[in-house]
C-alpha cells in the first residue's frame, strides 16, 4: 500500500489532485492511502506533494523529513516561479519531478507513473543523497542528528536543561542546537516552535 501526502494551501487543487489520484490508482488496482491535511511531512509517506511559492523555497522543508526519507517529492508550483533567478536557487531542483498547475491530468499522470518506478530500485535517488552531495543550499537547511534529538526531546516537554542531562551536553551547547534549528526551520520564536512541534509530533518521532 502507498501512503501518498498533498500539501496545498489551495483547496480546490488539492481535492482536484486528490481525485485524480484516487481515480488513477483504483483503475491500476494499486491500494493506498491519503494522510490527513493537518498530519503534514509523515515520514513513511511514499508520495509527497509539496505547495512551493517559488524555485527558491521549494526544498526548504526538506529537513524535517528526517534521514531514513526514501519516498518522492513532487515540488507542485506555478510555471512561472521556475524561470525566477535568485541567489539561492536550488541546484537539485531537477532531480525532482515538478508539478506545474497548469500541467493537464495526463502529464501528471505521466510524472506520476514515471515516479512509482523508483520506488522499487534499490539504487534510487533518494532526497538524502540529492541534498547531502548535490544541493549546497539545501544542506545549508538540513537539520543535524543533534539538532533533531534537540527538538525530539522538546516535543516530550523536556526543558533545555534536562536535555543537557539526558544527551550530555552543555546547556549552552543545547540552547545553540536549539537555535540553529529553529533557524534552519524559519521559526523565530519559542510559541511557534512548540506550535510546530505538536504538529510534527509524529514526524519526530522516526526523524
Amino acid at each position: 500500500m502507498l501512503t501518498i501526502s498533498i500539501i496545498d494551501s489551495n483547496v480546490f487543487y488539492r481535492e482536484s489532485l486528490y481525485l485524480l489520484l484516487k481515480e488513477y490508482f483504483s483503475i491500476n488496482k494499486i491500494k493506498v492511502k491519503f494522510t490527513e491535511s493537518d498530519n503534514a511531512f509523515l515520514p513513511n509517506s511514499d508520495l509527497v506533494f509539496v505547495e512551493v511559492d517559488c524555485i527558491t523555497q521549494c526544498l526548504h522543508t526538506l529537513p524535517i523529513f528526517g534521514y531514513g526519507f526514501m519516498g518522492r517529492i513532487f515540488p507542485v508550483l506555478e510555471y512561472g516561479a521556475i524561470h525566477k533567478k535568485a541567489d539561492n536557487t536550488h541546484p537539485c531542483i531537477n532531480k525532482f519531478p515538478i508539478i506545474y498547475r497548469e500541467d493537464t491530468l495526463s502529464t501528471i499522470i505521466g510524472k506520476v507513473t514515471a515516479n512509482l518506478l523508483f520506488l522499487n530500485e534499490k539504487n534510487m535517488l533518494s532526497c538524502n543523497r540529492v541534498i547531502s552531495k548535490d544541493c549546497h543550499v539545501c544542506s545549508q537547511h538540513r537539520l543535524t542528528q543533534r539538532e533533531t534529538e534537540v527538538l525530539r526531546l522538546m516535543a516530550k516537554e523536556y526543558c533545555v536543561t534536562a536535555i543537557s542531562n539526558i544527551l550530555r551536553k552543555s546547556i549552552k551547547t543545547v540552547s545553540s542546537q536549539k537555535k540553529s534549528a529553529m533557524n534552519k526551520l524559519r521559526i523565530s520564536n519559542n510559541r511557534d516552535l512548540y506550535a510546530f512541534l505538536r504538529k510534527n509530533s509524529e514526524l519526530l518521532r522516526y526523524g
